[in-house]
């Protein structure tokens, strides 16, 4: 993750001490938090890197003009670009034949399995809370600002992988969270029901939080 520890809308200043014990404790934040099974993240990423190797078994839909466009329509022109100064506003302004390379990137993307590391760094600037002394890192909250290109990316993935995971069964009913037309109160009252028959039978109901 690349730290930037700024005010937001500002132009970079020079580093003083605020801003280096800023970036000391936000990285210190979003550090690893050791003990962990080292054994155990080489065993995930041997096995990550392996199923990543294989030839998919489900080709997606490739990604198209219009659904592009139709996501980039769709940005907020008020959220902060990263690094790469590439706004929302800015893609709203693309032409079509822009529009089309950025297809084309995205389908290269999908068809060899690749997320570009670029989009996956951040920008941390440091937001002042109102009313706390601006000489403390707890002063300032933490805003991580992404790549706009990853994240209309991630907008045209998430729509597919959604579809192939629905549509193939892929997700147990009692998934609700991340859904479309599933809610948190019909989960809610799912429980009820569920607890309310329990003591018709006089069955003890336990849950894990």
């Amino acid at each position: 993750m690349l730290l930037c520890v700024e005010r937001a809308n500002t132009q970079p200043a020079r580093i003083g001490p605020v801003r280096v014990l800023s970036s000391v404790s936000i990285e210190h934040q979003c550090s690893e938090n050791p003990p962990y099974d080292l054994e155990h993240v080489r065993r995930v990423e041997e096995e990550v890197r392996h199923r990543v190797s294989l030839p998919p078994k489900d080709d997606l839909d490739p990604i198209t003009h219009d659904e592009v466009s139709k996501h980039i329509k769709g940005l907020k022109i008020r959220k902060s670009p990263d690094r790469d100064t590439i706004s929302s506003k800015a893609l709203k302004c693309f032409p079509a034949p822009l529009v089309a390379l950025l297809v084309a990137i995205f389908n290269a993307c999908i068809q060899n399995c690749y997320f570009p590391t670029a989009w996956k760094e951040a920008v941390v600037i440091g937001i002042p809370k109102p009313g706390k002394p601006r000489d403390l890192p707890a002063s300032y909250r933490p805003i991580s600002l992404l790549s706009v290109l990853g994240k209309l990316f991630e907008k045209t993935l998430k729509t597919r992988l959604s579809n192939h995971i629905i549509g193939k069964g892929l997700i147990i009913n009692e998934q609700f969270g991340f859904r479309p037309n599933h809610s948190c109160p019909q989960q809610a009252l799912r429980l009820v029901e569920h607890i309310s028959e329990g003591f018709k039978v006089k069955r003890k109901t336990g849950g894990l939080l």
